[in-house]
């Protein structure tokens, strides 16, 4: 058996499961959702995709996460940096799930009227006064999330990747059209995001510990650019992620950490590279892993704009 390493840890599970129970009462009495139950939505606490009647389960249980920390940043159990950044996150995170449900999760009619409260009630929320290095962070934790979940399970259509060879190739400088990607359920559960979102929390409790997080297990994946891109230097994580897609084309961590750097440097490329890495990736992959992978992330930006 695991017990609760401390006394908050302890009240965000009970409230975490109570929500669930509450919304598993619910969904036995009315249907909130509809289709075929398969697993191919984004959910922002998951390193998997999720079905909609999880998803929902998961929004609900984090909305009620984020009321936790929005009330419990005010006391003095925890740094308040740690605090807000909790609540920065978990706030964000259910944000986006309520966006992914109401767009792509088969609500029914209560299903809708039932995200469209938790919204308005999160819209009262967004005024909170937060620490800015805490919502930052956040941030950055949450685009690399995403991007990393993109890139793992989102699979371009093979014509798709050929057409943007193609116009790489040739010069082109015409919008290449390029459809949603087709996203793969994993039969795996593989777990990969947890490094990025430990080193945000040691960057807010012990800055003084820092560099020392790549000798704890957690940690030990972590590279030097990724210290520095939460340290708040992109332009030299920039150059770090991008020496590790040439040492090894198929990292997804060093393709979502260099759309990070770049979009934090305010360079082209950065934003489809949060937004479809796994295409940057599968055309890097498809020109023989030769192109500089932020010069070949500039131009897909450029060829497919307003697709992401």
């Amino acid at each position: 058996m695991q017990f609760a390493p401390d006394p908050v840890t302890l009240a965000v599970s009970l409230a975490h499961e109570f929500m669930h129970i509450k919304l598993g009462g619910l969904m036995h009495l009315v249907v909130l959702t509809e289709g075929s139950g398969r697993p191919g939505l984004y959910a922002p606490w998951r390193d998997d995709p999720r079905p909609a009647g999880g998803l929902l389960q998961g929004i609900y249980a984090f909305f009620g996460i984020a009321a936790f920390w929005r009330m419990q940043r005010h006391t003095a159990d925890l740094p308040g940096k740690l605090a807000d950044f909790e609540y920065a996150y978990a706030r964000a995170q259910t944000r986006e799930a309520l966006g992914v449900a109401r767009r792509d999760g088969g609500l029914t009619e209560a299903g809708r009227r039932f995200t469209d409260r938790l919204a308005a009630e999160m819209d009262t929320w967004q005024a909170d006064r937060l620490d800015p290095e805490a919502v930052a962070l956040a941030a950055l934790v949450a685009d690399g999330h995403r991007a990393g979940w993109r890139i793992r399970h989102g699979h371009p259509a093979a014509v798709d990747v050929a057409a943007l060879a193609a116009a790489w190739q040739a010069g082109s400088a015409e919008p290449v059209a390029v459809a949603p990607s087709e996203v793969w359920p994993d039969e795996t559960m593989r777990h990969w995001s947890s490094a990025r979102l430990g080193l945000a929390r040691r960057r807010l409790t012990a800055p003084d510990r820092y560099a020392a997080v790549r000798g704890e297990s957690w940690g030990s994946g972590l590279s030097d650019a990724d210290l520095a891109l939460f340290a708040g230097d992109p332009v030299a994580a920039r150059k770090g992620f991008a020496e590790q897609v040439h040492d090894d084309p198929a990292s997804a961590d060093a393709w979502t950490g260099l759309g990070l750097a770049m979009a934090r440097a305010g360079m082209p490329g950065g934003a489809v590279l949060l937004a479809r890495p796994e295409v940057v990736a599968a055309l890097h992959a498809g020109l023989g892993g030769r192109p500089d992978p932020a010069g070949l992330a500039a131009w897909t930006e450029s060829a497919i704009p307003h697709q992401f």
